[in-house]
């Protein structure tokens, strides 16, 4: 899961954290104006996260070990 969070002053930028959504692993990436959701996943995605889409809302995962847990957890047969 991707959150953002907005300075308080208006149009200085604020951080968006993505957080795996099993173990609760986050990394935090600042921006100055506008967010870029996709230089942030490009980074994510260059550390070994990965990024699914679940039941039609996205999730976050820091690793594959976390995804393939999360999944046996979730969708057991």
């Amino acid at each position: 899961m991707k959150e953002l969070t907005w300075n308080p002053e208006f149009g200085t930028g604020g951080t968006i954290e993505a957080k795996c959504d099993l173990c609760g692993k986050s990394l935090k990436f600042k921006f100055k104006q506008k967010p870029s959701y996709k230089n942030v996943q490009e980074k994510l995605k260059a550390k070994g996260w990965l990024a699914r889409k679940i039941d039609d809302k996205w999730h976050d995962f820091c690793c594959q070990d976390c995804f393939d847990q999360y999944e046996d957890e979730h969708y057991e047969d």
